[in-house]
């Protein structure tokens, strides 16, 4: 768990702020040995930005959480924060 001003770098253009957001990316280990999928943190950012259609995402706070089963456990990390859109 954490926190970070920005997830990609800051530009020194001006923006404006679309509001709150959240992502999350999960991937499956089969049998704690065989992954299934690819979960990244920048996975569950990108589609935090993507949701409200923006440029880049502020007041990031993140964590992850495992959840173990029989068979395997599920991995996912999730990511909320506020959407920014560049303008001219």
């Amino acid at each position: 768990a954490g926190i970070a001003p920005s997830a990609h770098q800051m530009s020194t253009q001006p923006y404006k702020v679309l509001g709150q957001s959240s992502g999350s990316a999960s991937h499956f280990t089969l049998f704690n040995i065989i992954p299934f999928g690819k979960a990244n943190i920048e996975k569950a950012v990108q589609e935090a930005i993507r949701k409200k259609g923006g440029d880049n995402l502020i007041n990031v706070r993140y964590w992850q959480k495992t959840t173990w089963v029989f068979i395997g456990y599920l991995t996912t990390f999730h990511v909320e924060g506020d959407v920014i859109k560049y303008t001219q």
